[in-house]
């Protein structure tokens, strides 16, 4: 049909029913609310599907939240679109790239914070390519600051979805868990001892660790077992609902910490050892 190129683009006039726009993904969404529509998610190994079979349930006159943390790009390999663009939740989602957070403006109904997240806050801090050049800075919040400027401080979080690239700790050790009440974590753990510092922080504030899903761990809040009937372990069912943190052994902590220290020290061994092998570039 008609259409003109300037020396830098061409435009075309195109019927509006038949054009597609290359960012969004096609989702079915009735597919996905039933007990078989785990492959109808487009998260990688079904973590939203997972959280909302098996320990969603719906409350009469309110709206769900998600919080997702090193959201990226608004569809591709996301925990929480599904929720934004099929069920209606309420969302914040977090996310420092600036090539990346103005398409989740496009996309998605979220709030958006342009930051990184950090235990302590605020602070600058650059991020680099690949190849190690300054792409852009972002201003780091903690995660109770960022929570509470999207007015949930105190208020429900039923999914949060944590995909930072090595930084988790640095996420979880921001929650000031008398002030934010998360039911579900969703969170991507790099290798090694990483897996055990995020039990070291969450396991004592009263979760369980009920799956892995490829390199991503799900948490449930025990209260949230307990109150739902999720649960028919009847140490949990018999505890007082004024004991909410988990009942761990004697000396658990200190157990615990070695391990991780072990595997910390491993890691480091190795990174000599690659390091002297002519694996890895000097610092």
């Amino acid at each position: 049909m008609r259409g003109y190129c300037s020396p830098r683009i061409c435009v075309s006039r195109v019927l509006k029913n038949i054009l597609q726009d290359p960012n969004v993904l096609s989702l079915d969404c009735d597919r996905f609310g039933t007990s078989s529509g785990s492959n109808d998610s487009i998260s990688e190994f079904g973590q939203d599907w997972f959280a909302l079979e098996n320990f969603i349930r719906p409350e009469d006159g309110r709206q769900p939240v998600y919080v997702d943390i090193g959201a990226s790009l608004p569809f591709d390999y996301s925990n929480t679109v599904m929720f934004d663009r099929c069920l209606g939740w309420r969302g914040v989602c977090v996310e420092p790239n600036p090539h990346l957070n103005f398409m989740l403006a496009a996309y998605r109904s979220c709030q958006i914070f342009p930051n990184c997240v950090e235990e302590e806050g605020p602070s600058e801090r650059p991020f680099a390519d690949r190849d190690g050049n300054l792409e852009f800075y972002a201003e780091c919040l903690s995660l109770t600051e960022i929570l509470r400027r999207a007015g949930l401080e105190g208020e429900r979080v039923d999914v949060m979805s944590i995909d930072v690239e090595h930084q988790e700790l640095a996420v979880l050790k921001g929650i000031d868990f008398d002030l934010i009440d998360v039911r579900v974590f969703i969170i991507e753990v790099s290798r090694g001892a990483r897996w055990l510092e995020v039990d070291t922080i969450l396991l004592p504030q009263g979760y369980a660790k009920v799956a892995v899903l490829g390199r991503d761990v799900v948490y449930v809040k025990l209260e949230e077992l307990r109150s739902k009937q999720l649960a028919d372990w009847q140490l949990l069912l018999q505890s007082p609902p004024s004991q909410p943190q988990a009942i761990l052994p004697e000396g658990w902590l200190e157990m615990h910490q070695r391990v991780v220290d072990d595997e910390l020290e491993e890691e480091m061994r190795r990174e000599r050892k690659a390091y002297y092998d002519g694996l890895r570039r000097p610092r």
